[in-house]
C-alpha cells in the first residue's frame, strides 16, 4: 500500500513540476536555436493543461504568425490562442487546454528571434525556402531536447503569410523524414486565410469591396488600373516591382474606403484617434522578457526582416501545396474568415479550383455542407481526400480570436479529436 501511495504522489509531483514557470499559468519551456551563423530563433512551448496522465497524450501544435515577421510569441500568443490575452486575463478558448502549443518566432528577426548583423549585411531569410530550412533546423534541436515529442502527432498552423510559410515547411519536413534525417510525426497542417496565390487575392479585391458597398465604380476603376500593372509584371516574374503595385493598390483602397480594416472589413473604424489599449510591445519587452530572462528586445528587427523578403513576398506557392496533396498523406486544412480582405475567400476559391491534384475530380463532385457549434451555424466545409476547405462565418483574418467556436471545430477535425 505504501508503494502504491508513493507512486501516485510521485506521478502527481512530476505533473506539477513539468517544465518551468515562465510567464502565465501554464508549465512551459523556451529557448533559442542557432539555425544559421548569427541567426537565433526563439521558441516558447506551453504544455497542455488537458486532463491527461502525461502531456504526450495530446498532439504538439506549432503556431506561426503571418506578416511576414509578425511574432507568434506575441500576437499569436496574447492576441489569439495563448493562455492569456494582452490584458493578462485568462483566455477561455486557449488551445493549450487541448494540445501542447509551440510558438515559434520564425523567420529570424521576428519577435524575440534575431540576427547579428555584419559590417555589410544582415543574414535575414530572403525566401520561403530559407524560412522552411531554418524551421527544420530549429525542430531538429527541439526534438533532441524533448525526444518524448518525436512520435507525438505534429500539426503546424499558420495565418496569412504564416500559411505560406507552412506549405514549404511541411514539404521540407516530409522530405527530410523520408530521407531519415529527422524523426517526427507530421500529420497535418492548417492554413488560415493563407497567402498562397497573391495574384488571385489581389485580382479579387475590387470585386469583393464593390459587392460590400465600400468601393464605388470609380474607386473600382482606379484600383483595377493599379492591379493591371501588378498583373503585367507579376506574370513576368518581376516580383519586387509587383510588390510595389500591391502596396499602391492597398493605399488607394485605404483612401477610397476611409481606412477600411484590411483584416476584418466590418471592424468599426474611428474618425478620430483610437482609445489607448495595452501595448503589446510594452508587455513583451517588460513583464514577459523579464520572466523569461531574455536579453534581446522583442520586435526591433521585424521591419528589416520583412524588407529582406521583398523579392519573395508575392511569389505563389500553389505548386508546393499541389505537391503536398499529390505526394504525401499529410492532412491539409485551409480555413478562411469571410471578412478578410487581403487573402479573401473570393481569391482563395479561385486558386483552389485551379489546383492540379489527384482528387480534383472528386473535389468538384462533392458537396459543401454547413457545420454548427453549440447549435449555431459557424460556417461551411468541403472535403476530398486529405484536403479540406472551411468557410468561416463572422470572422476576418484572425479566425481563432474572432470565431473561436469555429476554430475549435476545425482544430478538432484536423487533429482527429486530439488523438495521439
Amino acid at each position: 500500500m505504501r508503494v502504491i501511495i508513493w507512486v501516485i504522489i510521485t506521478v502527481d509531483l512530476l505533473k506539477i513540476t513539468l517544465g518551468r514557470k515562465g510567464f502565465g499559468p501554464t508549465d512551459q519551456e523556451w529557448g533559442y536555436v542557432d539555425v544559421r551563423k548569427n541567426c537565433h530563433m526563439f521558441w516558447w512551448l506551453h504544455y497542455t493543461t488537458a486532463n491527461v496522465s502525461k502531456v504526450t497524450d495530446r498532439p504538439l501544435v506549432v503556431w506561426l504568425q503571418g506578416g511576414p515577421c509578425a511574432s507568434s510569441t506575441g500576437e499569436g500568443n496574447f492576441d489569439e490562442i495563448g493562455p492569456l490575452d494582452r490584458d493578462l486575463k485568462e483566455r477561455k478558448t486557449s488551445w493549450v487546454k487541448d494540445v501542447n502549443l509551440l510558438f515559434v518566432d520564425n523567420p529570424v528577426g521576428s519577435g524575440f528571434s534575431y540576427v547579428n548583423c555584419g559590417l555589410h549585411e544582415c543574414p535575414y531569410a530572403t525566401s520561403n525556402k530559407q524560412i522552411a530550412i531554418d524551421f527544420l533546423i530549429m525542430m531538429e534541436q527541439f526534438y533532441k531536447k524533448f525526444p518524448q515529442f518525436q512520435d507525438v502527432p505534429l500539426y503546424i498552423l499558420g495565418e496569412a503569410y504564416g500559411g505560406k510559410m507552412v506549405t514549404d515547411i511541411a514539404l521540407v519536413l516530409h522530405q527530410k523524414k523520408a530521407a531519415g534525417k529527422i524523426r517526427c510525426n507530421l500529420q497535418g497542417i492548417g492554413l488560415g486565410n493563407p497567402w498562397i496565390s497573391p495574384e488571385d487575392s489581389i485580382l479579387s479585391w475590387s470585386t469583393y469591396l464593390n459587392n460590400l458597398g465600400t468601393l464605388d465604380t470609380e474607386g473600382v476603376s482606379v484600383v483595377d488600373g493599379i492591379v493591371d500593372k501588378f498583373k503585367q509584371v507579376f506574370r513576368k516574374g518581376i516580383y519586387r516591382t509587383a510588390l510595389d503595385y500591391w502596396y499602391e493598390a492597398l493605399e488607394e483602397i485605404e483612401l477610397w474606403t476611409c481606412s477600411i480594416d484590411f483584416f476584418n472589413v466590418l471592424v468599426k473604424v474611428r474618425s478620430i484617434a483610437e482609445p489607448t489599449r495595452r501595448n503589446l510591445d510594452s508587455l513583451m519587452n517588460g513583464e514577459v522578457r523579464t520572466a523569461l530572462n531574455i536579453s534581446f528586445l522583442w520586435g526591433p528587427q521585424s521591419y528589416p526582416c520583412l524588407r529582406a523578403l521583398a523579392n519573395d513576398y508575392v511569389r505563389p506557392v500553389v505548386d508546393v501545396l499541389e505537391e503536398l496533396l499529390n505526394s504525401t498523406h499529410i492532412k491539409v486544412s485551409v480555413y478562411s474568415g469571410q471578412l478578410d480582405l487581403r487573402a479573401n475567400i473570393v481569391g482563395l476559391e479561385h486558386w483552389v479550383e485551379k489546383m492540379n491534384w489527384k482528387n480534383k475530380g472528386s473535389w468538384k463532385a462533392v458537396d459543401r455542407i454547413p457545420f454548427a457549434v453549440d447549435g449555431y451555424y459557424e460556417g461551411y466545409v468541403k472535403k476530398s481526400g486529405n484536403f479540406a476547405l472551411y468557410w468561416v462565418n463572422r470572422a476576418g483574418q484572425r479566425v481563432p480570436s474572432e470565431n473561436s467556436g469555429a476554430m475549435g471545430y476545425i482544430l478538432k477535425e484536423l487533429t482527429n479529436n486530439y488523438m495521439v
